[in-house]
């Protein structure tokens, strides 16, 4: 009959340890963390990140709801991540837009999952931070694309190739120099196109392994085995990232050497001309100079005839 005092005691050190472990993790991480309430989804927390990415003071966050704020770039987006959080309960590296308080856009793989926590629940969501990459992917891709529009429609033949001669792309021009195919000059390589018998090909081919460039005159070979002269250009790329590869861009000078060829030939036949036309000056000059001799002479015999009677 005495009164009694029961008591229920729990050890909650590693419930504590977790939740401090958890806080240190969601405080110092570089992606964009929070966490909002159930089913209203304000805001109760966010990390450093967060606000350090989007210029809010945590102030203007707290309380608030992401339409609140305007932060989704994309609405229906958000629609239907709540409607992937309310069925499955969890989000992994979805692409997202998110705006910054200054207007500007922010892209980021997002995640998201429901937990549980002293009976309540909430969404804890992560962001990480991709704009740099994006803004990096899109100016490869933009590069590539005007690499490419310059490869494609350049009025020159243009290689890509290595340095043992293999052939990884050949432009239209190209294609159309040697009378093949992308896939034909690809197959045959660097000794079906150039002229193995030309005597500067040596030359060229050490000049551009020790330089890293070469610029010249070589021969190279039509699908019939025509051969034609070239202005070429060579150099190898290095890239750390892939093998070293060379860019080759070629001309065919044919026209510009048979048109060459047409001027010192009229040079040749215009200097033969003036030499005939001075041989000629000089034979009427030495012509001239002998009528004289001839007139003054035949005078002479005359005036001694006249004596002689």
């Amino acid at each position: 009959g005495e009164n009694c005092i029961f008591g229920i005691c729990k050890d909650l050190s590693k419930e504590q340890e977790a939740l401090q472990k958890f806080d240190r993790l969601f405080r110092c991480n570089p992606a964009l963390m929070a966490v909002s309430s159930l089913p209203d989804r304000r805001f109760t927390d966010v990390n450093d990140s967060f606000l350090s990415a989007l210029g809010y003071s945590k102030d203007e966050i707290l309380g608030r709801t992401s339409s609140e704020l305007s932060l989704f770039v994309e609405p229906q987006a958000q629609e239907e991540i709540a409607r992937h959080l309310d069925k499955h309960s969890f989000l992994r590296d979805v692409d997202l837009k998110v705006r910054t308080k200054d207007g500007s856009i922010l892209e980021g793989l997002f995640s998201g999952e429901i937990i549980e926590s002293q009976g309540k629940k909430s969404l804890l969501t992560v962001m990480v931070d991709i704009t740099k990459r994006k803004q990096a992917e899109h100016a490869l891709k933009t590069a590539e694309e005007k690499f490419r529009s310059l490869f494609d429609n350049s009025l020159d033949g243009i290689f890509i190739t290595s340095p043992d001669g293999t052939i990884f792309n050949a432009n239209r021009a190209a294609c159309a120099y040697l009378n093949l195919t992308e896939e034909q000059i690809c197959s045959c390589a660097r000794d079906f196109i150039v002229d193995l018998e030309d005597p500067r090909l040596s030359h060229a081919l050490t000049e551009r392994e020790r330089t890293g460039k070469f610029q010249g005159e070589l021969n190279f070979k039509r699908e019939n085995g025509t051969i034609f002269p070239v202005d070429i250009s060579s150099a190898i790329i290095k890239d750390k990232s892939e093998p070293f590869q060379a860019h080759v861009i070629f001309r065919d000078v044919s026209e510009r050497k048979r048109l060459e060829h047409e001027r010192l030939e009229m040079e040749r036949k215009s200097q033969h001309l003036l030499k005939l036309e001075s041989l000629g000056i000089m034979a009427g000059g030495i012509a001239h100079d002998f009528n004289n001799l001839f007139h003054a002479a035949l005078g002479n015999l005359e005036l001694a005839a006249m004596d002689i009677l």
